[in-house]
C-alpha cells in the first residue's frame, strides 16, 4: 500500500526512542523515527522508500547473510489506516517487544510485522528466515524485540 496524499492527522513530535532489552556490546540504530539494536557483527544499510511513497528503511545484514529489514513509512490516510488495520486471517494482533502488530508468514518464508501508530506511520518488520534453524529464528526474534518507534501508540483499534 502506498501512502496517500491527502492530509496527514496532526503530527506530534516524540523523542527519540530508546531501544528495549539491549545485550551488552549490541549496537544501536537511531532512525528519524524508530530505534532498533543488533549484535556487534551485524551491520546495517539505509534504503530509499518505494517510489511514490515518503519514508525510509533500513536492512540489518549478519555475518552469515541474515537480513532483517524495517520499512517506515509516512502520510497514510484515515481510510487507508482503517483498511491495514482490519482483522488479519492470521490470527489477533501479537506483540513483538511490547508493541502490538499484525504478523503474517508469507510463502512459509517471510516472517513480517505490521504497525500502524496514531500518527498514521507504519513500519514493517520483514526477516527471511522461516527455513533457517531454530537459533537463528531465535536470535532475529531478539532483535527485533529491541524495535522502538517514536510513538509506540497504536493506531489501530486492538
Amino acid at each position: 500500500m502506498t501512502p496517500s496524499s491527502s492530509a496527514a492527522p496532526t503530527t506530534t513530535i516524540y523523542a527519540p526512542p530508546t531501544p528495549a532489552n539491549v545485550p551488552t556490546g549490541w549496537q544501536v540504530y537511531s532512525g528519524p523515527h524508530f530505534t532498533i539494536a543488533y549484535p556487534p557483527d551485524w551491520s546495517y544499510k539505509t534504503n530509499s522508500p518505494p517510489t511514490g511513497s515518503t519514508g525510509m528503511s533500513v536492512t540489518l545484514k549478519g555475518p552469515g547473510g541474515d537480513q532483517i529489514t524495517v520499512q517506515e513509512l509516512y502520510g497514510f490516510s484515515d481510510s487507508q489506516v482503517r483498511d491495514s488495520c482490519r482483522p488479519n486471517p492470521n490470527g489477533p494482533p501479537m506483540k513483538l517487544g511490547g508493541i502490538p502488530m499484525t504478523y503474517e508468514v508469507v510463502e512459509g518464508v517471510y516472517r513480517d510485522w505490521q504497525f500502524f501508530n496514531s500518527q498514521h506511520d507504519s513500519y514493517n518488520l520483514t526477516v527471511l528466515d522461516g527455513n533457517q534453524p531454530q537459533a537463528t529464528q531465535a536470535l532475529h526474534d531478539q532483535i527485533l524485540a529491541t524495535f522502538r518507534p517514536d510513538d509506540p501508540t497504536p493506531g489501530c483499534s486492538q
